[in-house]
């Protein structure tokens, strides 16, 4: 097999003046045409992975007939034949298959013409050349911090947008800015300092090319974020929520906020929010919105929610989305909405988390409690009640459980309810809790509230707001240490 091409037969194609097929006569005006395939070895590339090949030759009269050639274990030369021919033009046509039985979308391709004439042996050579026409690169622009990865995928495509099988090994990786990330031979890109790198990914066997820009961040800073409702809505983002000016996401027209109820933050500082009266789940890369994409529409389908009231995002950067009047939540591994998945018959489930075991925890603001399952199976239900109008739920570094609702503030060593603390007097809607396990809570009457310790209640700190400003959601992001 030539470098990046598949020839087949390697063996010509004979053309004979043979006796008849199936024990038939034969007359001095007909031919035969035989097809050798000689398999590649298994650690060659494009058609390591096909596993069939379909042969079709077609000439006068109508003639059309296609023979499917398998591969077969420890066989590495296989002939078949065509007998009794008449004379004429035929055309000779092969396609490399992935499965045995000639299906899926064809590997490679390739014909030749053959003309068969009475006595006459000619040797026929077909070469069969990739059917990929292109290749995409997944996720085309992630964003990391040093010393994060991300794995980044390469599917090929036919002219006509089918998926074509390839072998890993046929794809050759390469980080153009060797200084800002370096990738592995199978995709795994790592972030080394700040910068931007195209990486840029080739098939071997078709030549062809995919790449994915990849951004480093160079900031070390951690960030608040503050979601505010009203007939203005909007996100702010601050290092410092009492002194600094804080950085204002308001958008306009069909892309303005509607009752942007909660707000996330994932580990390379992307922003999500849950835009209620909308239906949507936005995220965006920056504050200034850009790489904005929205996600939902109105409805209880698929890539569908009705008052999504709360959105978090996990350590696997897998996105939970309270879907509150569907009474569901629902679980995606990407904004595409990809990996969708269900966990329903819940009560008015207002917030949701997890924790560092991947348990969910689910606040039911109709419910009055806070379920925890072990997985969106809903595996081992064990539910902590009564909480009175559970509005928000974090679970702290410790293990703790917090929680948001129209009672108050309440802290449980368990599910069981052991170790409460609580506090009344305020009216929480959403929580956060930062690496510290200092408390961060936004109140109705306007404010966003942190506090050290929930033991003694100190100190207490109003972050943001002021009487008349309805502030929603709140999260924290804390970049995490490269070494």
């Amino acid at each position: 097999m030539k470098n990046r091409r598949l020839i087949w037969a390697a063996a010509p194609l004979l053309l004979a003046l043979l006796p008849g097929c199936g024990g038939g006569g034969s007359t001095a005006a007909s031919g035969r045409v035989s097809l050798t395939v000689v398999w590649p070895e298994r650690t060659r590339m494009i058609p390591v992975a096909a596993e069939s090949i379909n042969a079709r030759l077609t000439g006068p009269n109508g003639f059309d007939q296609t023979i499917l050639i398998a591969r077969a274990p420890g066989v590495t030369e296989v002939t078949r034949q065509w007998l009794d021919l008449p004379p004429g033009p035929y055309q000779l046509e092969g396609t490399a298959h992935p499965a045995s039985d000639g299906s899926g979308t064809a590997i490679a391709r390739g014909s030749a013409p053959v003309t068969v004439e009475a006595g006459v042996t000619k040797p026929v050579t077909v070469t069969m050349a990739s059917t990929i026409a292109r290749i995409a690169v997944t996720p085309e622009a992630p964003t990391l911090l040093p010393g994060a990865t991300v794995q980044l995928t390469a599917t090929a495509y036919d002219a006509n947008d089918a998926v074509v099988l390839v072998t890993p090994g046929t794809l050759e990786w390469v980080a153009n800015v060797q200084n800002v990330a370096a990738v592995s031979d199978t995709g795994l890109v790592t972030a080394l300092s700040a910068g931007t790198c195209p990486v840029v990914v080739t098939e071997t066997e078709s030549t062809k090319t995919g790449s994915a820009t990849v951004t480093v961040l160079p900031e070390t800073e951690g960030r608040y974020y503050i979601s505010v409702g009203g007939a203005s809505s909007y996100v702010l983002e601050t290092q410092d929520p009492f002194l600094a000016e804080p950085t204002k996401y308001e958008p306009a027209g069909d892309d303005a906020l509607m009752a942007p109820m909660s707000v996330a933050v994932d580990a390379v500082r992307r922003i999500y929010i849950a835009n209620r009266n909308a239906n949507k789940i936005i995220r965006l890369d920056e504050i200034d919105g850009s790489g904005r994409v929205a996600y939902g529409t109105t409805g209880s389908g698929v890539g569908q929610f009705r008052a999504p009231n709360d959105v978090y995002v996990d350590v696997n950067g897998r996105i939970y989305v309270a879907d509150t009047e569907n009474n569901r939540i629902v679980r995606m591994d990407d904004m595409s909405g990809s990996g969708w998945t269900e966990l329903g018959e819940l009560n008015g489930p207002f917030g949701v988390c997890s924790d560092a075991q991947g348990r969910i925890y689910i606040a039911e603001y109709v419910g009055n409690r806070v379920t925890r399952v072990d997985n969106m199976a809903g595996d081992n239900p064990v539910h902590l009640s009564p909480v009175w109008g559970a509005m928000g739920v974090r679970v702290g570094p410790s293990g703790r459980i917090y929680v948001a609702a129209t009672g108050g503030l309440s802290r449980f060593d368990d599910m069981q309810g052991n170790g409460l603390v609580e506090r009344t007097g305020f009216y929480p809607r959403r929580i956060a809790i930062d690496s510290q396990e200092r408390v961060l809570f936004t109140d109705q009457t306007g404010y966003v509230v942190r506090i050290d310790s929930m033991d003694d209640w100190s100190p207490e700190q109003r972050m943001y707001g002021g009487l008349g400003l309805d502030v929603l959601g709140i999260a924290v992001y804390e970049p995490v240490d490269p070494a």
